[in-house]
Formats: structure tokens, C-alpha cells, sequence
């Protein structure tokens, strides 16, 4: 990822200041996802936003949160360009967020092409992209985040995509290993996952030497319907109940969503 630059903006634009202080700054930076057909390399830009204390590291972040632009149509109408009222609204002086956007596929670096529109896997996955490349920016520049809470938040369409985003995460099997792993669950690989995978948590992802697009061929399907066991699948009893009951209490959506 690059940082390509920084700026300072207030949420009503033409109000040079008012009581809840909008003022706020980003960094918009570019990042490498995929196209449409999920395959093809490209690049994209994305913006993290937080309010002047926080940026100048005299306040510490409170959370961060995935912020899912809503419906935009014309030229320069995303969140690193001119739409900033809604982001900025998010970033005054009481909240002490860290939010991250991205500009998705047919904006700015890919203006030329049309918008995804409402097209949950593609969208899902440059913002996961997305995500994942402001992590590294944050963290190279200094500002804690490590434990921070995380929201993943958006209204009108980008109430769809933040729905997107969660179901593609939540139908991964990285983070049926990741639960496992983290929270000590009592089930074995095998008991969850069919072969060859079952046989290969160790090599394929615990190892690290295996990027998404290379465990998804390893497996030889994306879809998480032939990689579950019966059992797995199951979300009334056994192993696929507690492995569904603990993503549930962990939904971003809230316990039960």
C-alpha cells in the first residue's frame, strides 16, 4: 500500500467552524485488491479518517470502525474526495474514532470503469483488502490501535455492503481456524471440515505460507458449502451449534444478529 496524501477537512465544507468542531483529517492511501472477476489484480484507494487530536496522537483512539460509503453516481463523490459530510460527522471532537473507507472498484483509480454496485463478494472483498491495508498504514505510523473495539457500520447501500462484508467473513473457513485457535474451542479440524482440508489447517493456513487465493485452489472451492462436514452445518446441535452460537455472540451486528 502507499500513502498518497493527507488533509484536513470539515464535515459541512463551508462552515469554517461550529459546537461540535467537524474539523477532521485523512490519509488517503492506495492499495492493491482484485477487479469484478475476482481474479484480476487492481489498484485502489481507500481513506482513513479520524478528528485532529486523534491524528496528532495528543488523544487516543476509542475504536475503530469500517465505514461503508452509501449510494454515490457522479464524479468525485467518495469519501476521499468531496462527499465528507457524512464520514465527518463520525470523526468530531467526542467520538475518537478511526474510521477506514474504501473507494471501491469504478472510483477514482478505476473511474473509468463502471461501480460494482450492490455486488456483495467483490465488494466484501476490496473492502476486506482495504481494511487489512489500513491496519499496516495506522500501525506504521505510529498510532495504537492494538484491542480496539471494531464497527462495521453503513446505511442505504452501504447498509448492503456492510452486510456483505460480514457474511464473507463469517462464511470463511479462516475464521473457523481462527476462532478455534483463539478462543480455545473444543472441536477437531476434522470434525468441521472435509478432506483434503482437514488434514491441512497446519500447512495450508497456521503455517502463514499461503496467501487467500492460494488456500481457495489448495481447497479447490470457495464455497464453504463443500468444505463443512454435515455435522458442521448442523447450527442446532453439536459442533455446528457452538461453532454458530460463538460467531453469533461475536457478530459486529450484536449477539444474536
Amino acid at each position: 500500500m502507499t500513502v498518497v496524501q493527507t488533509r484536513s477537512c470539515h464535515a459541512l465544507k463551508d462552515v469554517k467552524d461550529d459546537i461540535l468542531n467537524l474539523h477532521f483529517n485523512q490519509i488517503i492511501f492506495e492499495y492493491t485488491s482484485v477487479g469484478p472477476d475476482m481474479k484480476t489484480p487492481v489498484r485502489l484507494t481507500g481513506v482513513i479518517s479520524m478528528n485532529p487530536a486523534v491524528f496528532n496522537k495528543e488523544a487516543a483512539p476509542r475504536a475503530l470502525m469500517f465505514y461503508n460509503e452509501f449510494t454515490t453516481a457522479k464524479h468525485g463523490e467518495r469519501t476521499s474526495q468531496n462527499e465528507i459530510d457524512d464520514v465527518g460527522f463520525y470523526m468530531n471532537k467526542f467520538q475518537n474514532l478511526i474510521a477506514v473507507s474504501s473507494d471501491l472498484y469504478g472510483w477514482t483509480l478505476t473511474e473509468d470503469k463502471p461501480q460494482a454496485y450492490c455486488c456483495p463478494e467483490i465488494t466484501a472483498q476490496e473492502s476486506i483488502d482495504c481494511w487489512d491495508a489500513a491496519m499496516v498504514v495506522l500501525k506504521d505510523q505510529g498510532y495504537a490501535i492494538e484491542g480496539l473495539h471494531k464497527f462495521n457500520v453503513g446505511y442505504s447501500s452501504g447498509g448492503f455492503s456492510a452486510i456483505a462484508l460480514q457474511r464473507y467473513v463469517d462464511e470463511k473457513p479462516l475464521m473457523i481456524v481462527a476462532y478455534k485457535e483463539t478462543y480455545h474451542m473444543d472441536f477437531s479440524y476434522s470434525d468441521v471440515f472435509k478432506e483434503p482440508l482437514a488434514s491441512h489447517i497446519q500447512e495450508w493456513i497456521l503455517s502463514k505460507d499461503y496467501g487467500t487465493w492460494d488456500i481457495n485452489g489448495l481447497i479447490g472451492t470457495e464455497k464453504i458449502s463443500e468444505v463443512l462436514t454435515p455435522a458442521a452445518c448442523n447450527f442446532k446441535s453439536g459442533v455446528g451449534k457452538m461453532v454458530y452460537d460463538k460467531f453469533r455472540s461475536n457478530s459486529l451486528c450484536g449477539p444474536g444478529r
